[in-house]
């Protein structure tokens, strides 16, 4: 059944993901989605999200996603959850990962962030990896700037900074 309210949308995608049923998670995603899989790969388009979903479900794990907040302007929202997957990974150990955020339907669009786009992120490292960051303000090289609406630092500046 399709969500069509954002707040909803957390929920709906830890029961799918949970079904293992790959299916059931696309069917939450729109045809021209991007998906970011870790380690800072973009996975384009139906097919492609397909196959990053597959091998997150082979960790045959249990999805957790709590939901932070929704701000909705018209037809566009930001929804921001928390979630954790734990599993087993391919060589038998047990495995697990998280992250927060992420954008629904008509937030920013992929045209905002095209692949290759010059951009300049201000915001905070993860505190346990260096490879993550919570951004507060996006400026693209055009002038625009994407705003985050979560206030404050969340992890550590990055050096230098």
């Amino acid at each position: 059944m399709p969500v069509t309210r954002p707040e909803d949308m957390a929920q709906s995608f830890a029961e799918a993901f949970n079904s293992g049923n790959v299916d059931a998670v696309l069917a939450l995603y729109e045809s021209n989605a991007v998906l970011a899989a870790p380690p800072g790969q973009l996975a384009s388009g139906i097919d492609a999200i397909r196959e990053a979903l597959q091998g997150f479900l082979a960790l045959k794990g249990k999805l957790a996603i709590e939901s932070r907040y929704c701000i909705r302007a018209g037809d566009t929202a930001l929804t921001s959850s928390k979630w954790s997957l734990r599993g087993t990974g391919p060589d038998g150990k047990p495995i697990e990962m998280g992250g927060i955020n992420q954008l629904y339907r008509s937030g920013w669009k992929k045209e905002d962030l095209p692949v290759g786009a010059e951009v300049t992120i201000d915001g905070y490292l993860s505190r346990t990896d260096p490879h993550i960051a919570n951004s507060q303000t996006i400026f693209l090289a055009d002038g625009r700037k994407l705003v985050s609406p979560v206030p404050g630092p969340t992890g550590r500046k990055p050096e230098g900074r």
